[in-house]
């Protein structure tokens, strides 16, 4: 049994499921740092998922927090726990942490990291929603300073005897820039 110490009598009355703030985030790219994790067994028993809290620490959206994940970062198919570890990797990218010595996800709470995050609806398969559509924020991609897509691929390099066009860098849509650019 774990003590609770002395309690304060004239507390406010709390019935939000202590859960935090779910706000839902429109589309877009957010400086995010994780809250929790947790490695879990996949409900099939032949890996393991990561899952964890995200807050948002910047913008007019600061605080509000969403459940994310990666599956299978340990997994029976060398397949998928690829996808899985190359996903883990991408976000320690993000975090600017060597994913070489990472051990414990409690190493990546706390840690600054950009993602654009996204909407996502869903059909509840079980539990108090089962049946019902739900929409959540997920994040699709993790962003850093230097990251594949920054890079221009050799195979879209022009001929050298044509100009290259004006290349437009890769950014997000809403701002123009990356967004650990200032300005």
């Amino acid at each position: 049994m774990a003590g609770l110490g002395q309690l304060n009598q004239d507390v406010e009355v709390n019935n939000g499921g202590g859960g935090g703030n779910f706000t839902l985030l429109p589309e877009d790219d957010y400086q995010l740092e994780i809250i929790e994790s947790d490695v879990k067994a996949n409900s099939k028993g032949t890996g393991q998922n990561l899952d964890f809290k995200v807050q948002v620490v910047d913008g007019p959206y600061k605080g509000n927090t969403f459940f994310a994940g990666i599956t299978s970062i340990q997994h029976d198919s060398a397949q998928a726990q690829a996808i899985g570890q190359g996903q883990l990797k991408a976000l320690c990218c993000a975090a600017d942490f060597d994913f070489a010595e990472l051990s414990d996800s409690e190493q990546l709470h706390y840690r600054p990291l950009f993602a654009h995050v996204i909407q996502e609806t869903y059909t509840a398969k079980s539990g108090k929603y089962a049946g019902q559509e739900r929409t959540v924020n997920r994040i699709s991609k993790y962003l850093w300073e230097g990251m594949p897509e920054d890079e221009a691929p050799a195979a879209s390099n022009p001929p050298a005897s044509k100009p290259a066009p004006a290349k437009p860098a890769a950014v997000p849509a809403a701002t123009g820039r990356r967004p650990w650019q200032k300005g």
